[in-house]
């Protein structure tokens, strides 16, 4: 039996679902964009650098779980 994961990610101050890569490689180039207009050092600048690394580790996870390693094997 396969188990469904759901990532939930800030987007805007709402948090969102994440059901597929497809939408987290989406979310990930749209938090991207928002950081570029954001003041560096502010919060809000902040919250979005954490969330963008949050985004990129989750999908590094899965890309290296479709080479077929772990997280213990990286």
């Amino acid at each position: 039996m396969s188990q469904e994961k759901v990532l939930i990610l800030k987007v805007e101050g709402t948090d969102q679902a994440i059901h597929s890569l497809d939408q987290l490689e989406t979310t990930v180039k749209s938090l991207e964009e928002k950081l570029r207009s954001e003041k560096i050092g502010t919060q809000a600048f902040k919250d979005l650098q954490k969330e963008i690394s949050k985004s990129k580790s989750v999908l590094k996870d899965f890309e290296l779980q479709v080479e077929g390693l772990d997280k213990e094997q990286r």
